[in-house]
């Protein structure tokens, strides 16, 4: 029998990189300057914002990321804004592709369409956590740092 001990992620100071799909300077780079500031000097994160899907995955290929957080409805994609079904699946095509091709834990937050169950559909295509915004606080710093406990690279 082997045993395997689980190390917190911020047991000691670690600079992580975090790759965001959000408008500059929001709700995504709001969660990580505040996961960054709770953490008592443990945790440092760089971050890369783009607003852009195709900029995101290039992102991702040039660049080893330890978790995307992305804020679906905030992503530009070749699709009409009021088109906010299609936006959705293609949406879900993006986080698949991070999970599945390249490796990398995935956060989605979704504000529309307000249907819960989205989110159930988003973890089915890859994420790691996916909510319908506003969600809890302490839901994020767990889905946080379950995704760095992941973490492959």
């Amino acid at each position: 029998m082997v045993i395997v001990e689980e190390t917190d992620p911020i047991d000691s100071a670690r600079t992580i990189k975090v790759v965001i799909g959000d408008l500059t300077e929001n709700i995504g780079q709001m969660i990580c300057d505040a996961l960054s500031e709770n953490s008592d000097g443990q945790l440092t994160i760089e971050t890369a914002v783009t607003l852009q899907s195709d900029e995101l995955i290039e992102l991702v290929q040039t660049n080893d990321f330890d978790i995307a957080l992305l804020v679906l409805n905030n992503i530009i994609f070749d699709i009409p804004r009021e088109d906010i079904r299609k936006r959705m699946e293609t949406g879900m095509q993006l986080v698949s592709e991070l999970r599945h091709r390249y490796g990398v834990p995935v956060i989605a937050l979704y504000g529309a369409p307000r249907d819960e169950v989205l989110g159930g559909q988003i973890v089915e295509r890859g994420a790691n956590f996916a909510s319908l915004i506003p969600c809890e606080w302490k839901d994020i710093e767990s889905a946080f740092y379950n995704c760095l406990r992941q973490d492959t690279h």
